[in-house]
């Protein structure tokens, strides 16, 4: 099954991920985990509160992308 990133949001209810901790949008939030689109390609990474990026990841595809963060936090204990 794919996922898109409004399938993902509610799986990170679920799971009980404070909505800081993400953006889905390509909202620029520090301390969070950022999904934009740039260039044809997904692109996920850590920002940190002084705006840097860390471990940025590239998908071609949402869906890939979308697994990504959700198994990211699959792995995180809330």
């Amino acid at each position: 099954m794919t996922m898109d990133r409004f399938a993902l949001q509610e799986r990170l209810r679920v799971l009980a991920v404070p909505f800081t901790h993400y953006s889905l949008q390509g909202e620029l939030i520090p301390d969070a985990i950022i999904l934009t689109k740039d260039k044809g390609y997904w692109k996920v990474f850590y920002l940190d509160e002084k705006g840097h990026k860390h471990d940025e990841q590239q998908f071609s595809t949402e869906a890939a992308a979308c697994a990504y963060i959700h198994h990211y936090f699959l792995q995180e204990t809330y």
